[in-house]
This record gives C-alpha cells, sequence and structure tokens, in this order.
C-alpha cells in the first residue's frame, strides 16, 4: 500500500495525508482503491484537459550548397570526391632490361 500513494501525483496530497490519519487496522488495499476511485471522479476534469499533448516542429538543419573543390560538383565534398584519389596516367619512355644467356635457377 505504501508503493501505492508514495507514487501518486501531487493533486493527491490531501488524500495522502487523510490515509495517513486512518488507523492501521482499519487500512486494506480494498479500502484504498475504493477511495481512490472516489477522489479520482471527484477530481475536475481539468486535470485531463490540461495534459493534453501539443506537437512542436522540429527545427530542419538544412546543409548549404557546397562545390567540390576537386571536380566542382554540388553537393561532394573534395575528401569524399572519386576524381581527387584518381592521377593522371603518365604516357612516356621506360627502361627495360633483358638478361641473355643466364638460366633462371642462377637468377
Amino acid at each position: 500500500m505504501s508503493r501505492i500513494i508514495s507514487t501518486l501525483p501531487s493533486e493527491y496530497f490531501e488524500f495522502k495525508s487523510v490515509w495517513e490519519s486512518v488507523p492501521i487496522e482499519e487500512r486494506s488495499v480494498n479500502k484504498l482503491t475504493e477511495r481512490l476511485r472516489l477522489i479520482e471522479m471527484r477530481l475536475p476534469s481539468k486535470l485531463t484537459d490540461s495534459t493534453a499533448l501539443f506537437a512542436t516542429r522540429k527545427k530542419v538543419f538544412k546543409k548549404p550548397e557546397r562545390k567540390c573543390y576537386a571536380c566542382r560538383k554540388p553537393g561532394r565534398l573534395a575528401k569524399d570526391c572519386w576524381k581527387k584519389g584518381s592521377k593522371p596516367k603518365v604516357e612516356g619512355d621506360a627502361f627495360v632490361c633483358t638478361v641473355e644467356g643466364v638460366t633462371e635457377s642462377e637468377v
């Protein structure tokens, strides 16, 4: 019973004090629930009206339009750009060395 009484909202403050004045022998769960129902019916309906929910809009965070420094496309950043990683292919001459007269086991 003490758990039930301790969880009551502040509107039931008067009931809590009255219930504590009831002799312990007369306290029972049935009496407690009966009295709580009676008080609940007597409480003004403004309590239920004042607890109506209201909705608010969340502020929308919009990303600023940015252009990639590498490819200049909007909405992309240079760190995520796939063109940034690709380097131009270098074409040119290369040195090639060939060895003749040596077997593979000697190499």
